[in-house]
């Protein structure tokens, strides 16, 4: 994601590691009041815009879906939510 970012020269508008709290239409002021808090520090920011666009995506919390034999496998398994990068894929396949 920093990758593309960067790229795109969006790093000024950009927060990594940062969760949204609140939102807060603020119809007097005509601006979303935004509460987040840095992950990694715990700190809160406030942040008033005039456009929030939400970006969670399907994928932030796994669902792991409860297979037959699941169990009993010896291989890796992990979501893709929680990708693990020590895990060598090459010559794996998918289903």
């Amino acid at each position: 994601m920093h990758g593309v970012v960067d790229r795109h020269g969006l790093r000024a508008h950009y927060q990594f590691h940062t969760s949204v709290d609140k939102t807060k239409w603020d119809a007097d002021a005509n601006v979303w009041r935004i509460e987040m808090s840095d992950v990694r520090t715990g700190e809160k920011r406030l942040s008033c815009v005039t456009a929030l666009v939400s970006a969670i995506g399907v994928l932030a919390a796994p669902r792991i879906p409860k297979l037959e034999g699941m169990e009993s496998f010896k291989g890796e398994a992990f979501h893709s939510a929680r990708w693990r990068h020590d895990v060598d894929l090459r010559g794996k396949t998918s289903l």
